[in-house]
């Protein structure tokens, strides 16, 4: 059983270096609460940008902007055994080999509508939910007998 001992990020959004041990438990998930500004997002973020070949992140979510920084995620764990140390940048990624790794969001988006009546401004916040989809298109094969 896979434990992780200790999770590093760096140049990713507004994390310069991070390094932390989180109480994760194998095959369970894992909900991180924070105050604002204490980097939930720039970790999701982090994680979410992780493809097979490597860290894969947004101009915007370069850390302070800068393309030549590289980002990296460090990734120290206990199978029972031994302590393995893996690693993704932007160039490669051995987490992949170890670790399956979803990132689901909140899809609420703060929005405030502002309006001026007879020289005063008004501002009216709502939520706006994002739609998600599953499932993108359903292909049928030449053999499906089934009526859609």
């Amino acid at each position: 059983m896979k434990q992780i001992l200790e999770i590093g990020i760096k140049n990713v959004k507004g994390i310069e270096n991070l390094k932390f041990r989180p109480n994760v438990l194998p095959n369970k998930p894992t909900i991180m609460v924070a105050p604002n500004g204490f980097g939930k997002s720039s970790l999701a973020i982090a994680f979410d940008s992780l493809k097979r070949t490597g860290i894969s992140l947004d101009n915007n979510h370069m850390h302070v902007g800068n393309k030549n920084l590289t980002p990296e995620i460090l990734l120290n764990f206990d199978d029972g055994n031994l302590v393995h140390n893996l690693s993704a940048t932007n160039r490669n990624n051995n987490i992949k080999d170890m670790f399956d790794i979803n990132v689901v969001r909140n899809s609420l988006k703060p929005v405030a509508n502002q309006r001026t009546f007879k020289g005063h401004s008004y501002s009216q916040p709502s939520l706006n939910i994002e739609p998600i989809v599953l499932v993108q298109t359903i292909v049928h094969s030449s053999n499906d007998k089934s009526i859609c």
